[in-house]
């Protein structure tokens, strides 16, 4: 009788679906850091701007933002918290960032992230200098006259 040769084809086959099966998942957790990440700075940049907008144009600020921050990252909502005696405003804008490949598993809702940005608005009187309440005639005696004293 003669005896068969092994055939590895089918071994390297199940071994190249193994690999590549955590190459796509490790590809896919990559994509879906960077989609975060990206969706992050795009929201504290909205919440910032969100924020100058209602520092800028009080009440009407935050509507203008919710059309503003729409074109920096599309589909985040911004929302006013009055904080407390001392803290301003603050501007929250959320959005939630969609899961991707396996993630859809864990997370079929997706990956909700927020960022938040304080209003303060402090514009004080300014004060004068002692030099300028005591007048013109007090400036006078400090210049030296042309020839020296």
């Amino acid at each position: 009788m003669k005896r068969l040769l092994h055939d590895h084809r089918g071994q390297a086959f199940t071994e190249l679906a193994l690999v590549l099966f955590l190459f796509f998942l490790v590809a896919a957790a990559v994509l879906q850091l960077v989609w975060l990440g990206s969706a992050q700075y795009k929201c504290r940049i909205a919440a910032r701007r969100a924020a100058t907008l209602w520092n800028t144009y009080g009440h009407l600020g935050l509507n203008q933002a919710a059309d503003e921050i729409q074109y920096i990252l599309p589909g985040c909502k911004p929302e006013k918290i009055n904080g407390g005696r001392n803290d301003g405003i603050s501007i929250r804008v959320t959005y939630t960032v969609p899961a991707i490949g396996f993630f859809r598993l864990a997370r079929p809702n997706g990956f909700p992230i927020s960022a938040r940005s304080a209003v303060i608005v402090y514009n004080p009187k300014p004060k004068a200098p002692e030099w300028v309440k005591k007048g013109l005639p007090f400036i006078l005696d400090k210049i030296p006259a042309e020839g020296g004293r």
